[in-house]
């Protein structure tokens, strides 16, 4: 039995590019959550049209509210893993069954994208975004200790039990792999 899989769209004034992303998202045939963070663009009535699940803040909240608000919603339905991909296009769905891999193998609860594996990628980064995104992952691993290649994208993937972390013992400790 596959792993039931839900991928969330945090959505904010995306109306040009929204559908083109969900588009290819449906084709892995995942349950799609895509947020309307309150946008004051056409985003909205996009999102009504397709066959995902549509769900809208009536403000802007931001991304981390849009994320917990989807994520929140995948757990309700029975979510195994889930998948946080922008909505701006800037990722491939094809990367989505590696990025999952290891947590349908059991080996990590949390595993993040990164746009700095593949140099083509890294190209298609401004030099000037590099640059705050390399002093980043200097931040990141002083207050966290780890030592993420992308620290600030949006593509990642957790089992339920990372989701659900927070309404669990402290004890509990994921195990990420970057």
């Amino acid at each position: 039995m596959t792993a039931r899989v839900f991928v969330v769209v945090p959505a904010y004034n995306e109306a040009p590019v929204i559908g083109s992303t969900l588009e290819q998202l449906m084709r892995l045939n995942h349950a799609i959550v895509a947020v309307d963070d309150g946008s004051t663009d056409a985003t909205w009535e996009v999102l009504s049209r397709l066959p995902v699940y549509a769900l809208r803040h009536p403000f802007n909240l931001g991304q981390g509210a849009a994320l917990q608000t989807g994520m929140t919603f995948a757990l309700q339905q029975n979510a195994e893993i889930i998948v946080h991909f922008d909505a701006d296009g800037q990722h491939q769905a094809a990367d989505i069954e590696t990025l999952i891999e290891p947590i349908r193998c059991n080996q990590a609860d949390i595993v993040f994208g990164s746009r700095f594996l593949r140099s083509a990628d890294a190209l298609a980064v401004p030099v000037l975004r590099r640059k705050v995104l390399q002093a980043a992952r200097i931040i990141n691993r002083v207050s966290t200790g780890l030592w993420l290649s992308d620290a600030h994208n949006g593509f990642r993937a957790l089992s339920a039990t990372a989701a659900q972390w927070r309404m669990l013992s402290s004890s509990y400790s994921p195990t990420v792999r970057a």
